[in-house]
């Protein structure tokens, strides 16, 4: 008989420190890929040791950084605010 694979449900992720909160698990799942995981039961959800494992090893394990070089002759600047005008149909006359 094949062994069953431990199943991951959101306090697992939690007490691993993946997640602190369920919209962050959401946020990860739509915008990174995270796994969804099966439903197991019509409130529950968990995801096996295997997905979890290969999602983490995909994610880059370095922070970008620009080098100096790359940065010299870049210029930063504070954004303005728009210029308000004035509507013409509300001008005087």
């Amino acid at each position: 008989m094949t062994a069953l694979p431990h199943l991951y449900r959101f306090r697992d992720l939690k007490a691993a420190n993946i997640v602190d909160s369920r919209t962050q698990l959401r946020r990860l799942q739509e915008r990174f890929g995270f796994p969804a995981g099966r439903l197991i039961s019509p409130n529950t959800r968990a995801g096996t040791g295997a997905e979890i494992e290969d999602w983490y090893a995909s994610r880059p394990s370095e922070r970008k950084t620009m080098s100096p070089a790359a940065l010299r002759g870049r210029v930063f600047t504070k954004q303005s605010a728009p210029s308000k005008q004035q509507d013409p149909a509300e001008a005087g006359p």
